[in-house]
């Protein structure tokens, strides 16, 4: 409809509601004891909520009128009779007026809040729509680097077969295959992420296996590649569940790294597993107070010490635990920070809606991930 059009169905309303008003308030005359101007100052609140202040005195105008011709001094007539009576009709133009501007000022601010409200329902929506898309981006060209990557690094191992290397290739050839180690989890941390927008869980593949053979090998693995790392495990009870026992590898590799990157000076790092009857608990200690800990659970978020990751270890901790049924904690107190770990000892069936293509196996090696 138009401005125009709508001017004249607002005016149009205010005519048929003043009408109304002024012929229920004669009804009303008789078991009330006389006329009263309420009901028609009834009638110009609600023209002037739906239709604005313009239209509002208008109806309280032609309120006004018809009171005044209908029910005051003599009838089918205009003018009071009584100073009273005129008082009366003075009174309702006012009041009349200043409830129209009440009711047009509501109706600004409930016309104002609709249109922040589409507003922002259609930003949310613009910005689910871009974060659907980004995610999807990241995924593919996640999934797509690791192709050349694989290539890459199997030309890499390829080249001390083709003959001797001097000591500066060799550490050379080294560097280049733990940079492409790095970049590999990046990716694999970045295609977990993009796993869990998508409101699945992370596939795993459950066997029975001892968490702390798990922890063991990955320990191995961290001091072969930081060889001045003060690491410790203890293992009380019974370790053995079903996990998945590369994501657990992950998960250890993470909280580790984790670890290292924020504890004092590297170190040292205490690695507990806990068997009880119906839980694995894994924990792992180092000196020194997260702030926010439960924060750094979330993508992308990042402690007092900024490392090279992208922020993502301790969400993929999180989010493999979540897979197994399990739950993961971070808890800072007494100079002390504490990644904690629970894990059912039968991983809990896949949801419904959860991904469950199997994971494609990882590489041998250090499986080395981003700390947050």
């Amino acid at each position: 409809m138009t401005p125009a059009g709508r001017t004249a169905t607002h005016y149009g309303l205010a005519v048929l509601i003043s009408v109304s008003a002024l012929a229920i308030t004669g009804v009303s005359a008789f078991p009330f004891g006389g006329a009263s101007l309420y009901i028609p100052l009834v009638g110009v609140f609600f023209v002037a909520l739906n239709g604005g202040f313009g239209p509002g005195v208008f109806a309280a105008v032609l309120c006004a009128l018809g009171f005044d011709f209908f029910y005051l001094g003599r009838p089918m007539a205009f003018g009071g009779e009584t100073k009273e009576e005129a008082q009366r009709l003075v009174g309702f133009i006012v009041t009349g007026a200043a409830a129209a501007w009440i009711a047009a000022r509501f109706r600004t601010a409930r016309r104002d809040a609709e249109v922040a409200r589409r507003a922002a329902e259609a930003a949310e929506d613009d910005a689910r729509r871009t974060g659907a898309l980004q995610e999807r981006l990241v995924s593919v060209v996640s999934h797509d680097l690791r192709n050349p990557l694989g290539a890459l690094r199997g030309n890499l191992q390829l080249i001390p077969r083709l003959g001797s290397l001097s000591e500066r290739q060799s550490v050379v050839v080294s560097r280049m295959i733990a940079t492409l180690d790095r970049t590999d989890a990046l990716i694999r941390d970045l295609l977990d992420l993009a796993r869990t927008r998508s409101g699945a869980l992370l596939p795993v593949a459950p066997a029975d296996a001892r968490l702390g053979e798990v922890c063991a090998r990955v320990l191995g693995e961290v001091r072969d590649a930081r060889p001045g790392a003060e690491l410790g495990l203890s293992v009380v009870g019974d370790d053995r569940a079903m996990l998945d026992p590369e994501r657990m590898a992950q998960v250890v590799t993470n909280l580790v790294a984790n670890a290292l990157e924020h504890g004092p000076g590297g170190g040292p790092v205490r690695v507990r597993v806990t068997g009880l009857p119906s839980e694995l608990v894994l924990e792992v200690e180092n000196d020194g107070e997260a702030p926010e800990p439960e924060r750094l659970f979330e993508p992308f978020a990042r402690g007092t010490h900024a490392g090279t990751g992208l922020g993502l270890g301790l969400f993929v901790v999180r989010e493999v635990a979540r897979a197994h049924g399990g739950t993961a904690a971070l808890r800072s107190t007494d100079g002390r920070t504490i990644a904690e770990v629970r894990l059912p000892r039968r991983a809990a069936p896949q949801k419904a809606g959860a991904s469950t293509s199997p994971r494609p196996p990882d590489r041998e090696g250090p499986s080395s991930s981003a700390a947050s």
